[in-house]
């Protein structure tokens, strides 16, 4: 008996990698990053079926998705909350659109921290959230600085969802 090949039956990709790291740009994340003169073209150009498209073609079952920096640092209090709300709903909804092809890791709006673990707490309960995403950085605070409680207060809020914190910049996981 040999293994299967690298196609399946209909001719593509055999779909069973995870991709854990892979970006989404919502609508209101989008108009923020054009009024703030931010972003690049490929964030600009994103689709869900250019995702779809994508892990087909490279073999994903399920990617996990997660909105790409800056998030909402550059961002007042209120449109900071509003953008990392509105993305995580956003996410959510393409979850639901697309079962099993799609996670999420929900956005926060830090550098708002009470805002912050609020969002957590919506993420998980309202929305079922797989995780959530940290920025290695907020604007000039970066996330494991002395001065800054970033990843405590996430590391914290997360404990009563017994959730990994994945800190990619430095290779390992803060358990929650």
């Amino acid at each position: 008996m040999t293994a299967p090949g690298p196609n399946d039956a209909t001719g593509g990709a055999a779909r069973r990698r995870i991709d854990i790291h892979h970006h989404l740009s919502p609508p209101t994340h989008l108009e923020t990053l054009k009024k703030a003169k931010l972003g690049s073209p490929p964030t600009f150009a994103w689709t869900p079926q250019q995702s779809l498209d994508e892990m087909e073609q490279a073999g994903v079952a399920t990617a996990f998705l997660a909105v790409t920096t800056p998030v909402a640092a550059f961002l007042d209090r209120e449109m900071a909350r509003r953008v990392a709300r509105e993305c995580n709903e956003y996410g959510a909804q393409l979850r639901a659109d697309f079962p099993g092809r799609f996670g999420m890791f929900a956005a926060l709006p830090l550098p708002y921290i009470e805002d912050a673990v609020r969002e957590i707490e919506y993420a998980f309960d309202a929305l079922g959230a797989d995780g959530i995403c940290l920025m290695t950085s907020y604007g000039d605070k970066w996330l494991e600085s002395k001065t800054e409680t970033y990843a405590n207060t996430a590391k914290a809020a997360l404990e009563a969802f017994t959730a990994l914190i994945a800190d990619a910049r430095a290779g390992r996981q803060i358990k929650g």
